[in-house]
């Protein structure tokens, strides 16, 4: 759901109040014989976090055949990036140094190029944090106080704190990424025990905290990594990492209320997943280098795993793993175990086929974060 709402406001450069990366018109004359403008094509750009030496790689993906090669390296701003967010409306990207407990903001232009605006405070030993599909609010959860402070988007891209939760609002720990249904109305949060579902009020502030535990299917010792909603937003799952045997979470959603579907236990160590624009789901693995699809019921979230699923790469692990915008690739890093970015391209159907490794500029790459951009033909 994130990244398809996004993709609708990248599209729309230009209109409205939005703020886009704008590319002036090409030259006149040339072959242009019949006066047309020239044709639209898109490019997309991947920014990730380095946390071995504190930098932030910004790389381009080939949409042809998913390779990626890089644009630019600067400096994260603090010590410890774990978490990328790439904010299309303002084309700023934030990058949460966990070390620190800071925010850094970053400018970036069409071709990569990155230039530091800005940081704000984040809560102590900050884990998750999360963009609005609106692009005006930015959450981030503490583990120390298990905290959520939100931050609004000013119209520069800079975020300003507006509200924080009570400490030991979370009901445990919490994981690492989160996600949005209802419209943006409501934010699901993977914590352990459970997915906390919070709505978010008119001035960014978190009320209405619920715990759902799949009726005590997640144990109080289990971690949540991950929560993912459908596009459609009738459904979503959870990466429940727990001692023995990990688990996927399918639960079913009814104006932000999450009732229990099925839990299913899984034969590896869980990470992150994504879902497709399509609803196909895909979650990687955290202690080997293969990443899973499944189809999705879309009310339910039921399971049913692709013919060609596992994919298996080069590498050591997938923990983080996402789809690109265009939902044509699975792209996943390696956390601490090997400096890759890898791609793994996707049939018409959602099937796996060929697999690219990247290994240049990258020291323990973490969570990373898409923009996509339109320009114009030459």
């Amino acid at each position: 759901m994130k990244k398809r709402v996004l993709l609708a406001a990248v599209l729309a450069i230009g209109c409205g109040n939005q703020v886009g990366i704008n590319i002036p018109p090409s030259g006149g004359g040339g072959n242009n014989n019949n006066n047309n403008p020239p044709a639209p094509s898109l490019r997309e750009l991947v920014v990730i976090p380095n946390q071995a030496d504190n930098t932030v790689t910004v790389k381009q993906v080939n949409l042809n055949d998913g390779t990626t090669f890089t644009r630019s390296t600067v400096n994260s701003g603090g010590q410890g990036p774990t978490v990328v967010k790439c904010n299309t409306i303002t084309n700023v990207f934030y990058v949460l140094n966990a070390n620190s407990g800071l925010i850094s903001e970053f400018r970036i232009d069409l071709e990569g190029n990155v230039t530091p605006i800005g940081n704000v405070a984040s809560p102590a030993n900050p884990f998750l944090m999360t963009l609005h599909p609106s692009g005006r609010l930015v959450f981030v959860a503490g583990s120390t106080g298990r905290q959520i402070f939100t931050y609004a988007v000013g119209n520069d891209g800079t975020l300003i704190k507006v509200a924080e939760t009570a400490t030991n609002f979370l009901n445990g720990a919490p994981g690492l990424d989160a996600d949005f249904s209802g419209n943006g109305r409501y934010l699901h949060l993977p914590v352990m025990g459970g997915v906390q579902t919070c709505t978010i009020q008119n001035d960014g502030s978190l009320s209405g905290s619920t715990l759902n535990n799949a009726g005590g299917a997640i144990g109080v010792n289990d971690q949540v990594v991950d929560v993912d909603v459908h596009p459609g937003q009738t459904s979503l799952q959870a990466s429940i990492q727990r001692a023995g045997t990990d688990a996927i979470g399918s639960f079913s959603l009814n104006s932000g209320t999450v009732t229990a579907t099925s839990v299913t236990a899984v034969s590896y160590e869980v990470g992150l997943g994504d879902y497709s624009a399509p609803g196909r789901y895909y979650v990687g693995e955290n202690n080997a280098p293969r990443v899973h699809g499944y189809n999705t019921n879309a009310g339910s979230g039921a399971l049913s795993e692709l013919t060609t699923s596992p994919s298996t790469s080069t590498g050591v692990n997938a923990l983080y793993t996402q789809v690109d915008f265009t939902s044509s690739y699975v792209f996943s890093t390696q956390s601490v175990s090997a400096n890759q970015f890898l791609s793994r391209s996707l049939s018409g159907g959602g099937e796996f086929n060929a697999s690219t490794v990247d290994n240049t500029n990258l020291a323990s790459p973490q969570l990373f974060d898409f923009f996509l951009v339109q320009v114009n033909g030459s």
